[in-house]
């Protein structure tokens, strides 16, 4: 599986061979601090998500997107 999975689960096909499981769709509710924090990891990690965001968080992520300086500095866009 790729690193970050939220499953190892992997399903095999007709002909027995083994397929990466499609990534999931997930949805965020705030996009504040944590909800970003998540959103991040969760989209460098190949899901599919999508944040609700309203006020100045969806100002924000409108006018500059959502991007993660992690602790080593580096960043996740």
């Amino acid at each position: 599986t790729r690193p970050g999975r939220l499953w190892s689960a992997r399903r095999t096909s007709a002909a027995g061979k083994s397929e990466q499981p499609a990534p999931m769709k997930i949805s965020i509710i705030g996009a504040g601090a944590i909800g970003g924090l998540l959103a991040a990891r969760l989209a460098n990690s190949g899901e599919e998500v999508t944040i609700v965001a309203r006020g100045p968080q969806l100002a924000a992520i409108r006018d500059k997107g959502l991007t993660l300086i992690d602790e080593a500095g580096e960043k996740i866009t």
